[in-house]
């Protein structure tokens, strides 16, 4: 994890159009770097793995040094994997297969964890970590229906895999387990 100030601020925006009578600026807030809210550093999260599949619940802490402003923090990320609450800085969520990947700042997948004050002066910290692929058991889809007596029948048992992409059988193999009622076909069920 890395950490560092940043001014959330916007400078002074000063913009001469094509006819110089017309001028467009907006107003300046200026960020102390000594009364920013800061995240606490230890208590960013430390894990270097999360799970697919498993619940993952953190509370980010941080403080306004400035407390006489009456500030109100808002915390905010900029991932799509998970939405921190803006004004307790908790975050909840549950990875899927999808969102399997490192996700630090070598990769094209960041995280980065914002807080702010009512002035939008605040800090950011970047967060690194990996959600780890968890295999999960195939699921076998096996219809109702009727066998009458001395009848042949042919039925295609189907199954999916999400560690196979979803897919129809694929790395899969189908077996029975002590009977001699019929056979089923280990590589395509």
């Amino acid at each position: 994890m890395m950490k560092g100030n940043s001014k959330l601020g916007w400078g002074i925006v000063f913009c001469l159009f094509i006819f110089p009578l017309f001028a467009s600026f907006s107003a300046a807030v200026v960020c102390d770097a000594s009364t920013e809210p800061i995240i606490f550093a230890d208590t960013m999260p430390t894990e270097a793995l999360i799970y697919e599949d498993t619940a993952y619940y953190y509370d980010i802490n941080a403080s306004d040094p400035n407390p006489g402003q009456n500030a109100t923090l808002n915390f905010s990320d900029t991932t799509d994997l998970f939405n921190i609450n803006p004004a307790t800085g908790v975050i909840s969520f549950t990875p899927t297969h999808a969102q399997v990947g490192i996700y630090n700042s070598t990769t094209a997948l960041t995280v980065d964890i914002v807080v702010e004050d009512n002035e939008t002066c605040g800090d950011v910290a970047f967060w690194g970590f990996e959600i780890v692929e968890v295999n999960d058991m195939p699921v076998l889809t096996i219809g109702n229906f009727s066998i009458n007596e001395d009848v042949y029948v042919y039925y295609d048992v189907n199954a999916t895999d999400e560690e196979d992409g979803g897919e129809d059988a694929g790395n899969l193999t189908f077996w029975i387990n002590d009977t001699t009622l019929f056979n089923i076909s280990a590589s395509t069920g």
